[in-house]
């Protein structure tokens, strides 16, 4: 993902909507357009914050950590502590050397906490602390305190309605989103990574910054008229879901807070919601633009 040019009169406070959820970044000590990437800043908002979150640069506190509650392969860990949750990124500095870049610790309720930012990008002295994949990583744990989940998808508008195409890798997304961009008019929210909310009993889809391969993203949302799970095929074709394999099939493209039980338990009850709410669909599908015809016409 690229970075953003510095701007002399760049805010030192914004607030990102992603899926729904607004998250206030307060840089203390450094410009915000020091620290954030390019792909975040389509979805600054104006409004209010949900959760408002410090970012401190080159020193933190001492945390007591103990015993990890979630190791994703060294890359990153989380601790459970008694009133907050703390997240430490880590990554090669160079060869042979491994080093944290940031700590994040957010409150339990979700709604404050701060980023220490403690190694700058290698080979200079800027800094990126909510950068990728800290920033998915955090959006997903606050997502699951009662707002909404991010799945491995494709989201598609066309005329305000939203299609959803699940998959896991090598489904097949990148493919389906670049179809429906070469062979519509429909808006591409995402080729890999979008999130499901819910407001005012509507459950919608959310574009987000982390693409895939076909690099679409967009900070757009629209009501969800259908899921499917892509599969590719030498026809188009579909087979209708029962709620129970639509939900097993939802929890396999999902990313689910395995530290958190209580964000567990919202997202396996909301994931249960959408496949009883939703009409659920096994797609195959032929590489080329008959299948958007196809869909249109279900």
């Amino acid at each position: 993902m690229g970075l953003t040019a510095v701007s002399d009169c760049a805010p030192e406070r914004l607030t990102l909507s992603i899926g729904g959820l607004r998250i206030g970044l307060r840089s203390v000590g450094s410009r915000i357009a020091d620290v954030l990437d390019e792909s975040l800043w389509r979805f600054v908002c104006q409004e209010a914050p949900d959760v408002e979150l410090d970012i401190v640069y080159g020193r933190a506190p001492l945390f007591e950590l103990g015993s990890p509650r979630f190791d994703r392969s060294g890359g990153w860990q989380v601790f459970r502590l008694a009133d907050h949750t703390v997240y430490v990124f880590r990554g090669p500095l160079n060869e042979g050397t491994w080093r944290v870049f940031n700590i994040v610790s957010i409150h339990n309720d979700g709604k404050s906490g701060t980023v220490y930012a403690l190694t700058p990008v290698a080979g200079s002295t800027v800094f990126r602390p909510f950068s990728y994949p800290m920033s998915e990583v955090i959006c997903v744990s606050l997502l699951s305190g009662g707002h909404g989940v991010e799945v491995h998808a494709v989201g598609v508008c066309e005329n305000g309605i939203g299609e959803l195409f699940c998959g896991v890798s090598g489904a097949g997304k990148s493919t389906m989103a670049q179809i429906w961009h070469d062979s519509s008019a429909a808006e591409i929210l995402n080729d890999d990574r979008i999130i499901i909310g819910q407001q005012d009993r509507t459950i919608s889809t959310y574009g987000t910054p982390w693409h895939g391969d076909a690099h679409f993203s967009a900070p757009i949302s629209a009501p969800i008229q259908r899921v499917f799970f892509l599969h590719q095929g030498s026809t188009n074709r579909v087979r209708e879901l029962s709620p129970q394999e639509a939900v097993r099939r939802l929890v396999q493209c999902t990313f689910m807070p395995y530290w958190d039980p209580e964000g567990m338990d919202f997202c396996l009850g909301f994931l249960k919601e959408l496949a009883t709410s939703l009409d659920c669909y096994e797609l195959t599908f032929v590489r080329g633009p008959s299948v958007v015809d196809f869909v249109r016409r279900l």
